[in-house]
C-alpha cells in the first residue's frame, strides 16, 4: 500500500459480512492495530477468522499465529464457518499459519518474556503479508509482566505505522489490570469487546465497538450475534443486544 506524504492512504477491507461491516463503520482499517477481547466462548476466534477470510477475499495475504489449535484444526474450523476454499489459500501461500503449542510449555515469567521477545522479533521482520492475526496472546500474556504486554502492543503499533500491516490480537480480559487495559486502549486503533449475556430469549454473544479509528460512517456500536455453520457470524437485530 503506497504512502501519501509519508502516511498510508486511508482504506478498509471488508469482513465479507455486510451487517458486521456496518457495525465496524465500513470494515477493518488497513495499517492498524485491532484488539479483540472477551471471555472464553465469546467468539474471539470466530471474529478473527471472519476478518482473515475478508482479507483474503480482498486479495490480501494473511499470517495467522495460533496458540490454541493446530493448522489442520484451524482450517477445518474455517471450513465449517463456510470459508470453503480456505485450504486453497493455504496451499497457495496466501494464508500462512504458525502454531505455538502453549499447553505443552512449562510456563514462568522468564519463558513468557522469551516467547514475547521472539514473537516481537518475528512480527517486526515478517514480510510478504498484509494482515497478521494473533489468536490468542493470552497464554503468553498471562505469565508476562505488565510492561512486557504494553511493550508488545507498542511494537505492533509501530509495525502498523511503518509497514502498513494490519495486526489483530485476541486476548482474555481477565489477565489485564485496569491500568494496562487503559494503556492498550490508547495504543490500539480498534478495540472490540465480546461478551456472553443471558437474555429473556437465550444465551447470546454481544459485540461492542469501543473504538475504531477512521470509521467511514457511524452505525450502532453494539450488536448481538450468533455463529452459524456454513455462514459464520450472523448479526441479530439490535433489540437482542439490549434485551
Amino acid at each position: 500500500m503506497e504512502k501519501v506524504n509519508g502516511n498510508p492512504p486511508f482504506t478498509m477491507f471488508s469482513t465479507l459480512n455486510p451487517e458486521l461491516d456496518r457495525r465496524l463503520g465500513g470494515g477493518i482499517p488497513r495499517a492498524s492495530l485491532i484488539m479483540i477481547y472477551g471471555v472464553n466462548g465469546s467468539g474471539k476466534s470466530v471474529l478473527a477468522q471472519q476478518i482473515a477470510w475478508g482479507a483474503l477475499q480482498s486479495n490480501l495475504t494473511v499470517r495467522y499465529i495460533s496458540t490454541e489449535t493446530t493448522i489442520r484444526a484451524l482450517l477445518r474450523s474455517m471450513e465449517r464457518l463456510g470459508f470453503e476454499n480456505i485450504s486453497d489459500y493455504f496451499l497457495k501461500g496466501k494464508f500462512r499459519v504458525n502454531t505455538l503449542h502453549s499447553k505443552s510449555i512449562k510456563w514462568n515469567r522468564k519463558v513468557a518474556k522469551q516467547l514475547m521477545s521472539c514473537l516481537t522479533y518475528f512480527i517486526e521482520r515478517l514480510d510478504n503479508c498484509d494482515v497478521i492475526i494473533i489468536d490468542s496472546l493470552t497464554p503468553i500474556a498471562i505469565h508476562s509482566n505488565e510492561s512486557d504486554i504494553v511493550e508488545f502492543f507498542s511494537c505492533c503499533r509501530k509495525v502498523a505505522d511503518e509497514t502498513c500491516k494490519t495486526t489483530v490480537i485476541t486476548i482474555h480480559p481477565g489477565i489485564l489490570t485496569s491500568v494496562v487495559f487503559t494503556r492498550l486502549l490508547s495504543i490500539a486503533d480498534g478495540v472490540i469487546e465480546l461478551k456472553i449475556v443471558v437474555s429473556s430469549r437465550k444465551l447470546l454473544r454481544v459485540m461492542k465497538i469501543l473504538k475504531m479509528s477512521g470509521r467511514e460512517f457511524i452505525g450502532e456500536s453494539i450488536a448481538a450475534f450468533e455463529v452459524e455453520p456454513h455462514r459464520g457470524i450472523k448479526v441479530l437485530p439490535l433489540s437482542y443486544a439490549k434485551a
